[in-house]
Parts: structure tokens; sequence; C-alpha cells
């Protein structure tokens, strides 16, 4: 009676700390020893198996010490297997004339599979850009498959350019202390081409280094250390306002027809709301979400005066404006040296002392 009390205890502790998901993909694991000849490898794998140096010391150990990690396999309809993560292991076993190698066999959807297969090579330190990219864009395309959102953690700026020029992204989270390229450099280096959200991650409290990456085109800040569900509060706002102002394309790849009302115009500065597009005559703009989002609500509020904690709250919806007073000045800032305005003779946004900022009808 005891022992089935204890059982019901486990079994109730493990749903409270798992998912579903994690209990059914444990249920259909097993480990089994297969025959290497039995196991085909992922298709269009892009993680090459290269007889080196590391190689030839993964084989004197797998023959000595045998494999000490199974490898991860799933079943196929005709009763093979195929390799999901272990390439490695499989060529070493192979190479060492192991009969069989251990495996854990999982079912798994193609796009499960190849979602482990690229998060699990991805750790090894010695990877090609190339590799990466081509990995980048499988893992990408599998996860919109599955309708998922997918998250890449980059530790150098190196590694995240890579993903950055092969990859469509909404998102970027950059820590300002990165070894080699820190997280200002990045931060222009995005901005150069891309127009999506940055949110800046600092240690430090002071107002340089948030005047900094807001300058260099960051939308926001989160001051180390943070809360989680602050950082995810920040992050669902950004997106939401970039898809909000980043209309779907049509498959042309061309911006769909936009009806005069979406258009506010104002001298020689012309603002397309739906198509995220902002022109100072024939020039066009390029705008952080950040800027566009301020330009547009003083726009919409020509000829009146938007004080900076409404500005404020508009955009990031955040109660804490005392601690950002100073986000707000150099977004403005940054916007007037984009429109050529200066703030002694200002042709567009007029510094209202005291009170905010206003645009004239």
């Amino acid at each position: 009676m005891a022992a089935k009390s204890a059982a019901g205890l486990l079994t109730s502790v493990d749903s409270m700390f798992t998912t579903q998901e994690e209990r059914d993909n444990a249920q259909r694991s097993y480990v089994i020893d297969l025959p290497a000849a039995e196991i085909s490898d992922f298709p269009d794998h892009p993680f090459k198996v290269r007889m080196d140096e590391e190689m030839e010391q993964m084989v004197e150990s797998v023959r000595e010490r045998g494999v000490l990690s199974p490898v991860l396999v799933r079943p196929m309809p005709d009763g093979s297997y195929q390799m999901v993560s272990g390439h490695r292991r499989k060529f070493a076993s192979v190479l060492a004339e192991l009969p069989t190698v251990p495996c854990i066999v999982r079912e798994l959807t193609d796009d499960e599979a190849i979602i482990i297969m690229v998060d699990s090579n991805l750790q090894r330190e010695r990877v090609l850009p190339s590799e990466k990219a081509f990995a980048y864009k499988m893992k990408l395309d599998a996860m919109k498959r599955q309708g998922q959102r997918t998250v890449f953690k980059f530790y150098s700026a190196a590694e995240a350019l890579a993903c950055i020029n092969t990859t469509e992204l909404d998102l970027a989270i950059l820590d300002v202390m990165m070894p080699e390229i820190d997280g200002f450099a990045l931060c222009q280096k995005i901005r150069e081409k891309h127009t999506w959200p940055i949110i800046m991650l600092t240690a430090k409290d002071e107002g340089t280094d948030k005047i900094a990456g807001l300058t260099l085109g960051a939308d926001d800040y989160v001051t180390k250390p943070f809360r989680p569900l602050e950082l995810m509060a920040r992050v669902k706002s950004q997106l939401r306002r970039y898809q909000k102002y980043n209309p779907a394309r049509t498959d042309s790849g061309e911006a769909p027809p936009v009806a005069p009302t979406d258009t506010i115009i104002c001298g020689d500065l012309t603002m397309n709301i739906k198509a995220h597009t902002c022109f100072l005559g024939e020039k066009p703009l390029v705008l952080t979400p950040t800027e566009f989002s301020i330009l547009r609500i003083l726009l919409e509020n020509a000829g009146n005066v938007v004080s900076s904690e409404e500005l404020f709250h508009q955009i990031w919806r955040d109660e804490y404006y005392s601690k950002a007073n100073n986000t707000i000045t150099v977004h403005i800032r940054h916007l007037r040296e984009k429109l050529g305005d200066s703030m002694d003779k200002p042709r567009f946004i007029k510094t209202i002392w005291g009170v905010g900022y206003k645009i004239e009808n």
C-alpha cells in the first residue's frame, strides 16, 4: 500500500515539473544497440563529419571505452532508423569497428528532428560559418512550419552577424559586454541594413551607456539584473509595434496599396503608416521602430504639445517613466538629426520647455 502511494506521489510531482509534451516524449523513447549500417544519415545534414585530429582522438576513446553517450535516432516508416544527433560518434564507432552503437530511439516529426539536429550540433566548438548559416535556415523554416517563434542564442557578435546576414529576424537583444565586438558596435552594424527593434542589456546603471545605445539606434534598454518578466514585456511591446506598423508583403514582394487616410503630410514630411515609410521631400528616412512611433504620435497630434511622459507611456506602456526620461530625449535628438532639424531653429520638432514636444500644423 505504501509503495503504491509513493508511486502516485512521484507521478504527481513529475506532472508538476514537466510538460505533457516532455512526458509523452519520455514514454515514446527507448534505448537499444543498433549496427551502424542500419542507421542512415540525416538528409541535407549541414554539419560535415571530418577526419581530423579531433576525430582520431574520438576513435581512440571509443575503441577503449565504447560510446559513452548514446546517439539519438528516429524510426522510419520502412523499419529503418535515421540519425538525428550523433553523426560523429557513429562515424567513430565505424572506424573503431564496434559491432553496434547505443541509440536512443524517439518518435519525431521531420521538423522536430531538424530542430534537435541543429541545436545539438551548434554546441560544437569547430563549426564553419557556412554550416551555421545553412543550419539556421533549416531550423527557422522548421519553426515557421510549426507556427513557433525561433530564438537564436550567440556568445559573440561574429556568430550573431553570421545569422543576421542570412536570416530574416524580428528583434535582437544585445548585451553591451560581448567579446571582440561589443553590443554598441553590433547595434551600429545592424542598423546599417535593418530596422527591426533592438533592446540593449547593460550591467551599468549609467546614463552614458544607455544614451550611447539609443543614439546608435537601439529602441529600448534593460539594466541587469532584471526580472525575466520585465524583459519579456518589453520584447512583446517592441514586437507588437514593429508588426503593427510593418505591413504584410504581397507575393511579388511589394507593399500592398495604401489608402489615403494612412498617410500623414506635414510640410515636406510625408509618413505612410501602414507601409511604415517616411519621406522628407523625395528622400526616404531610415527610422527605427521607436523613432517612427515617436514621430507618428507627434504628427497625429500636430499643433498640440505631447509630454515626454505621454510619449513614453504610449510607446513602452511602462509605468517607470522617472527612470527613463533621457530615453525620449535621445530619440528626439536622433530624429532631429535625420530630419536635418536643429533645436534652436526647428522646422519640425519644437521643444516646449518644461512641457514636451510638438510639431506645428
